[in-house]
């Protein structure tokens, strides 16, 4: 794929974060708060079970999230 993450993904998007805890992942609620030109992006910190649950910064983690007209990507 060759999009740059600019052009897949807004500011203020809805996403959710999925973490490998060993067994399965955590999968979480988040949005995106910024997309750098670099391809770097912020997200907010993701709610768990109600409550924020920390991702620590160079912390590996999946981001699903949907496109229109693409689906599931």
């Amino acid at each position: 794929m060759d999009n740059k993450i600019s052009d897949l993904l807004k500011i203020g998007q809805n996403i959710e974060i999925e973490i490998d805890n060993g067994d399965s992942f955590l999968k979480m609620k988040s949005n995106i708060i910024s997309v750098a030109r670099d391809n770097r992006i912020s997200v907010a910190m993701p709610i768990y079970k109600g409550k924020i649950y920390p991702i620590s910064v160079g912390q590996r983690i999946n981001l699903v999230f949907t496109k229109a007209n693409k689906g599931q990507i």
